[in-house]
């Protein structure tokens, strides 16, 4: 009984040695990001489905492995070929938070940022309205 266990733990160890790489951890690389959510990005770009927007935003804010600036483009995308109001904000918000990386965004950004945060509120959305009533 003993050198039969001690045959399957041996077989089992070396099992374990011969393909360790398995047990590394793996890590997400950028070209799975290409994938992700294909359908929805594609309802965006070809047809400015607010609810694939909508999708997107929330599921890359929530992702532990996404950056949150990859909604950036979409974000784009949606308030200056739909003209779509939330997603203004959405732009304003990644330029002077995310997009710099130094912590304080430099004059060419504010400037843009300013310009997408009064598009918006051109178009009565709440969030950039709070913002520019908050700053004046």
């Amino acid at each position: 009984m003993k050198k039969i266990l001690f045959v399957y733990v041996l077989a089992f160890v070396m099992g374990l040695m011969y393909d360790y790489k398995n047990l590394v951890p793996r890590v997400y690389h950028g070209y799975c990001l290409e994938a992700y959510m294909y359908k929805e990005k594609r309802e965006v770009i070809d047809q400015g489905n607010v609810l694939a927007y909508k999708k997107i935003v929330a599921s890359m804010k929530d992702s532990a492995w996404i950056s949150p600036e990859a909604s950036f483009y979409y974000s784009l995308f949606m308030a200056t070929k739909f003209n779509y109001a939330p997603a203004y904000y959405d732009v304003y918000h990644t330029l002077m938070t995310v997009m710099d990386g130094k912590g304080v965004p430099s004059e060419n950004t504010k400037q843009l940022a300013m310009a997408f945060l009064r598009r918006g509120a051109a178009l009565n959305e709440e969030r950039c309205k709070k913002t520019l009533a908050a700053m004046h």
